[in-house]
């Protein structure tokens, strides 16, 4: 309350200060043809633009849920897959900063193992396949223009102590000063192919040594 002032007499002052000169400001404008016409084609203006930003909002709204949509089958499919998708910070033991919820099934360890670190990507690697895979990150992030790259098979230990080959195609994630942040890859269980790759190898080694033991050319 203003000091030597009842409510009644406060009331009266902010009348006068404000509502008042609006109420005239108003009167005038509006009984002015040219003002009155100003108006009217402001409110159309006005009206079209809430008009085109309710339907903009529409449209994007629909859009951005068709992406999300997308991306939920996208996932759902990885999901459902031998295929695993991982982001790795740029850091020592390249801890995982987002993962698919299948890693479980080849890796052992749960999603939530991996992003609250109780286990880096590195150490499920194989001892004697670490110092490789890490030749080929540090090479092929030097490359100027590199977006990805593909990692030559390398092994995996599982939570359970099994032994899994795995194929890892890696992108590069750079920030505005080229640095990188990121890697994004997707990892893929190939253990049963590369060991029927090798039974046949395996087998034809076999066969040539039958061949080559014969005491008459083979036909």
């Amino acid at each position: 309350m203003i000091l030597g002032m009842d409510h009644s007499k406060k009331e009266r002052s902010i009348a006068e200060k404000y509502l008042f000169p609006a109420i005239r400001l108003l009167r005038m404008l509006t009984d002015n043809p040219t003002c009155q016409q100003t108006i009217r084609e402001s409110l159309i203006l006005i009206k079209e633009f809430s008009e085109f930003q309710a339907a903009g909002n529409r449209v994007c709204i629909s859009e951005c849920r068709k992406v999300e949509e997308e991306l939920k089958e996208v996932n759902s499919i990885i999901n459902r897959s031998s295929t695993v998708a991982f982001t790795w910070k740029n850091m020592e033991g390249w801890p995982v900063k987002f993962v698919t919820k299948n890693v479980k099934k080849l890796f052992g360890y749960t999603a939530e193992e991996f992003l609250s670190g109780a286990i880096s990507y590195s150490e499920c690697i194989h001892p004697d396949d670490l110092q490789r895979v890490a030749n080929e990150v540090e090479k092929f992030s030097k490359e100027d223009g590199r977006t990805e790259f593909v990692h030559e098979p390398y092994r995996i230990i599982a939570k359970d102590g099994t032994t899994r080959i795995i194929s890892d195609w890696t992108f590069i994630v750079r920030n505005d000063q080229k640095q990188i942040t990121y890697y994004k890859g997707i990892v893929e269980d190939i253990t049963d192919r590369i060991r029927v790759e090798e039974e046949l190898k395996e087998r034809i080694r076999l066969i040539h040594i039958i061949l080559d033991s014969l005491p008459f050319p083979a036909m």
